[in-house]
């Protein structure tokens, strides 16, 4: 799965990265995008997933928590615990599905949840 992960986003997304959580979790980071552009990425990526696993024949499905940040949090362990969240809210709606929240502040010292 690591490796169509990759290459989907090489597929699509130059300049993005992603890293194995652990499980069937990833985090993939991209660039400055907005929700319009995180919208249009997410489904290149899933596209891609998804043709893959057919022609592998894995019988499997993909969900994404999306958090898109304007400022950016202040750790990466801010940033991946509100993904989290999110990806728990998708798996409790039936799963095979992304959801996108955006997190805006106007203080930063206030601006993100668990700070």
């Amino acid at each position: 799965m690591r490796w169509a992960l990759h290459d989907a986003l090489r597929k699509c997304c130059l300049g993005s990265w992603a890293w194995y959580k652990g499980g069937d979790e990833f985090a993939i980071f991209l660039p400055e995008p907005d929700r319009a552009a995180a919208e249009v990425v997410f489904k290149k990526i899933l596209r891609e997933l998804m043709a893959d696993a057919t022609v592998r024949q894995w019988p499997i499905g993909f969900s994404a928590g999306t958090a898109i940040f304007n400022p950016v949090p202040p750790s990466v362990d801010t940033a991946l615990g509100i993904a989290d969240q999110i990806m728990y809210e998708v798996k409790k709606s039936g799963k095979n599905n992304v959801v996108y929240k955006e997190y805006q502040a106007q203080k930063r010292a206030a601006a993100f949840p668990g700070e």
